[in-house]
């Protein structure tokens, strides 16, 4: 829950970033395992997740930049014109919740690893925030560490926090 709080604290609305991103890719390595070994499918939902995860980030890391660069354009070329700037913020953490998602749906692709069976465990590990003073965790090494079947206990709890 400290995640989800330390993502939306800036700007709320950014929350629906960091969920999109997330549901796209739970649904995309679930959707490349239905469609067995080798598939247009299978490599079309792969496409679909770099694309939107990628898309959101160009977008946020880049739209001000291009406005910038296109006025400048302008110039050069003699023209009298600003582009305008909208003042995007870019969300806190989104390069690394971008690639922490979409390495599991790449590695679900290669099939180095099976997807991530539960929603909201997939959605724990995307958002982890303690993360992000380290390189991006593979996606693998998390899930079996959750599913390695670690004590949960209210002194494990009280330790962790």
């Amino acid at each position: 829950m400290a995640s989800v709080v330390f993502y939306g604290w800036h700007i709320p609305a950014y929350f629906a970033i960091i969920a999109t991103s997330t549901i796209v890719d739970f649904l995309a390595g679930r959707g490349i395992v239905r469609q067995g070994t080798t598939s247009e499918r299978k490599r079309t939902l792969l496409v679909l997740s770099l694309v939107s995860n990628l898309g959101l980030l160009g977008f946020f890391n880049h739209i001000d930049f291009g406005s910038v660069s296109g006025s400048r354009l302008l110039g050069v070329l003699e023209r009298e014109h600003s582009l305008p700037m909208l003042g995007v913020v870019l969300p806190m953490g989104i390069s690394f919740y971008t690639f922490q998602s979409m390495s599991h749906t790449i590695d679900v692709y290669r099939g180095t690893q099976q997807p991530e069976d539960s929603f909201w465990c997939f959605f724990l590990l995307v958002s982890f925030f303690p993360q992000l003073a380290a390189p991006v965790l593979a996606a693998p090494a998390a899930i079996r560490r959750r599913r390695s079947g670690r004590r949960r206990d209210s002194e494990t709890a009280s330790r962790g926090l």
